[in-house]
């Protein structure tokens, strides 16, 4: 079993350092910033999923659109309805 050199180590450890800014980014909603270094990350080891997975994250944070701000009718449209229902059936 060889022992990783110690240029080794350190390039894992920069990677390692990158992972985690990147995350404590996307944690602080620094999402492009978190994008970039994913990617640049990804450049050097595309079969890192834990990137991937960071990366897509961000991307999918960045293009979230809240459903609540679709909707046509709002609070005051529903309280304000001008339709009634007869009290009574026809006759």
């Amino acid at each position: 079993f060889p022992y990783p050199s110690s240029v080794q180590m350190e390039e894992k450890s920069d990677s390692l350092n990158s992972v985690f800014r990147a995350r404590s980014l996307f944690n602080r909603r620094k999402y492009e910033r978190c994008i970039e270094i994913c990617t640049k990350l990804l450049a050097e080891n595309p079969y890192d999923m834990a990137v991937w997975f960071l990366k897509t994250r961000a991307l999918t944070m960045v293009d979230y659109i809240d459903d609540t701000d679709m909707e046509e009718e709002g609070i005051a449209e529903i309280l304000m309805d001008d339709n009634a229902l007869a009290k009574a059936p026809r006759p």
